[in-house]
């Protein structure tokens, strides 16, 4: 059990976790409460407008601000050892969110001809999720050749909101938007794999079953909106791994994959392709090796993407996802060496990734509002160099960095924001530290102005920093500081006759405190049970990219 809170009240976990071993059976149930309520921080925004000659420069900061959620979160898991041979796992979980923010913002919208006025806004919105599904695995070895694995879950995740947005100039009354939404997603997959050991090598085949559904229902302002997205996915696929002799291993394999989606607006369709896969690693020694290795996946549209119903941001920012996007394959190919020997570990890794149709962000003008929404553009690749390094410094003390430099190339024959070339870094730095009783965990991003396809973003991440000492076999006491910063969000956009310089500050810069305590109940040890052997596929990956 731990409980972990902010000293002002404003913050708090609680976690607790039960656990039951006998001889076959293992039986896990776990809960999360999380709230959090934060009063009067400031908010602001500056905005720099540029179109057609015309300059419009707008600020406004928050009068007053609260924001508050409470979440919860249930599951358990259940483990049955049949016989050395069978194993049999199932775990229901629930899980229910209820967020809700009530800011009032004061301001200026001024032009470069000397008119201007006064600007006032409310914002209230109160969102409600709640998401419930199972997984279950079976698994068990017929003989010394053939063993098995049946792969089972399914999802459902409900969100209900109601958002509300007024804007008065000078004291007058000038917009008003005023939504309603309800939305739910499901999903459901089944795999069936299966292994054959043969002397050299070992053969894995099997057949996947997806299936998701979005619904999508939306009130605004007294407007009804409602649409549903409907997709069913067959995938079949063989695999073999063997090795050349001790120093070379390798695998091939290869996939068909069928979808056909269904639309409420009455398009959609079938598609299908063939996708292969391969490795070979070179075992240097016992700590390094090589591997060179290609695959291809296909990537899926997140609901949000899907979801054609207009999101107003404020009365000159609209979001709205595009229905008609379609998924796309992708390959990727990767050269990567490993190292762990000593004090020092690492991974480098040089990759190509390129796709047809990608989806990625449009972003136009219209009248006087900017619409953000999705596409696919005809071709985009990326070149990335990935180096994962770890240190340890002392006995007791390890220091970590993550790096990677990616080079992006958009390329498009009917969209011409869509052709562009640009770079972007990322760097994280963490440290450890395990001495006697106390346990201490460092994490410090670096933030970058990087490039976009309409101009530049920048965000930051909090910084933080945990400590726990134990008092003794069942007490423990923790302690941390997180840092926030204060742009979390700033984005420059430079199109042809328009730019805008946007920034949005959620808070001013601040230390947030945590203070905790956690008892262990345990006794005794967990003896080591038998292990899952699901089949690694990674033949679809869901893109979910935020873009305000």
């Amino acid at each position: 059990m731990k409980a972990e809170g902010d000293p002002l009240l404003q913050f708090g976990i609680f976690n607790g976790n039960y656990t039951y071993v006998a001889d076959k059976l293992s039986v896990s149930v776990s809960n999360q409460d999380f709230s959090f309520n934060e009063k009067n921080n400031k908010y602001s925004l500056v905005r720099d407008v540029y179109n057609e000659g015309k300059t419009t420069h707008t600020e406004r900061d928050s009068k007053e601000s609260q924001f508050t959620m409470n979440d919860a979160y249930v599951s358990a898991d259940v483990d049955y050892a049949v016989s050395p041979q069978t194993y049999i796992s199932l775990r229901p979980y629930y899980s229910a969110s209820s967020q809700k923010h009530n800011r009032v913002y004061e301001g200026i919208v001024s032009s470069d001809n000397g008119s201007g006025y006064t600007l006032e806004t409310s914002e209230k919105q109160h969102d409600d999720y709640e998401r419930y599904g199972a997984e279950a695995y079976y698994q068990t070895r017929l003989n010394s050749i053939w063993s098995g694995n049946i792969d089972f879950n399914y999802s459902s995740t409900t969100t209900n909101g109601d958002d509300f947005y007024r804007e008065l100039n000078d004291g007058n009354f000038a917009y008003e938007n005023i939504q309603e939404s309800h939305n739910r997603n499901q999903s459901m997959n089944v795999q069936v794999n299966l292994q054959q050991k043969l002397k050299n090598v070992q053969l894995e085949d099997g057949y996947r079953l997806y299936w998701q559904n979005y619904d999508f229902e939306n009130t605004t302002n007294s407007i009804l909106n409602r649409t549903e997205h409907d997709e069913w996915r067959n995938y079949l696929y063989a695999n073999v791994l063997g090795k050349i002799n001790k120093q070379f291993s390798y695998q091939l394999g290869i996939g068909f994959d069928w979808v056909k989606t269904t639309l409420s607006n009455g398009l959609g369709g079938t598609h299908s392709s063939l996708m292969p896969n391969a490795m070979l690693r070179y075992l240097v020694n016992n700590a390094q090796n090589i591997t060179l290795d290609y695959r291809m996946t296909r990537q899926s549209p997140s609901s949000t993407m899907l979801n054609p119903i207009p999101v107003y941001l404020d009365s000159v920012r609209i979001v709205t996802g595009n229905p008609n996007l379609l998924p796309f394959y992708s390959n990727r190919m990767r050269l990567a060496y490993e190292r762990s020997k000593g004090k020092l570990y690492v991974n480098a890794s040089l990759q190509y990734y390129l796709a047809s149709s990608s989806i990625t962000s449009r972003e136009y003008l219209e009248g006087e509002k900017y619409h953000i929404t999705y596409a696919n553009a005809d071709r985009y690749s990326k070149t990335s160099f990935n180096l994962n390094l770890s240190l340890n410094v002392l006995k007791w003390w390890k220091v970590m960095a993550d790096a990677s430099l990616n080079h992006h190339i958009y390329s498009d024959a009917h969209q011409e924001q869509f052709n562009k070339k640009f770079w972007s870094p990322s760097l994280g730095l963490q440290s450890m530290l395990n001495y006697n009783r106390l346990f201490a965990y460092l994490y410090f991003p670096i933030n970058f102005r990087t490039q976009t396809l309409t101009g530049y973003s920048f965000v930051t991440y909090e910084s933080w920093v945990n400590a726990s000492y134990r008092l003794n076999k069942g007490w423990s006491v923790t302690a941390g500081i997180r840092y926030l910063s204060p742009v979390i969000y700033k984005t420059e956009t430079y199109r042809e006759h328009f730019s805008e310089i946007h920034t949005d500050h959620k808070t001013t810069r601040y230390f947030r405190f945590l203070v905790g305590i956690q008892y262990n109940f345990q006794r005794g040890k967990q003896k080591d049970y038998k292990q899952k052997n699901i089949q690694e596929y990674d033949d679809e990956v869901n893109i979910g990219t935020k873009v305000y």
